[in-house]
């Protein structure tokens, strides 16, 4: 379009009479034309360009959404193998818990038959005192 009005503004035909000059009018058309085929080109190529780059943005807002589910899936993924590992974890120590309760059970019992046997020894020990043979 710019090219079709610059043409129309150089534009000036000299009169014969109440004529223009045929020769005159010819080249003006003829560079009109040019300047048309010019500019529908050059509007032909911007069209394409945009068109072009409107797939490409479609493209890319595609990619970005692929790309913001993947990594919100590896969030996710990455919060549940944490949340896995804190089990995980919790798991062995109450595993090590249970262990230590069932050792403490243990001594408990083994300390309580030593006692047991050291108070029947004591009682033993008592009654051997105050047999008839001490008195």
């Amino acid at each position: 379009m710019e090219r079709v009005e610059e043409t129309l503004k150089r534009a000036s035909f000299s009169a014969r009479g109440k004529w223009y000059l045929a020769a005159e009018v010819d080249q003006f058309l003829d560079e009109l034309a040019v300047a048309q085929q010019e500019d529908t080109r050059e509007r032909e190529e911007t069209e394409e360009k945009l068109r072009s780059l409107r797939r490409e943005n479609v493209r890319l807002e595609k990619e970005l959404k692929a790309s913001q589910a993947a990594l919100k899936r590896w969030k996710e993924q990455s919060s549940q193998e944490r949340q896995r590992r804190v089990c995980q974890e919790l798991e062995r120590e109450r595993d090590q818990l249970i262990q230590d309760i069932k050792a403490l059970r243990q001594f408990r019992e083994t300390f309580r038959n030593a006692v047991a046997q050291d108070a029947e020894r004591l009682i033993r020990q008592m009654e051997e005192l105050t047999s008839p043979q001490l008195l």
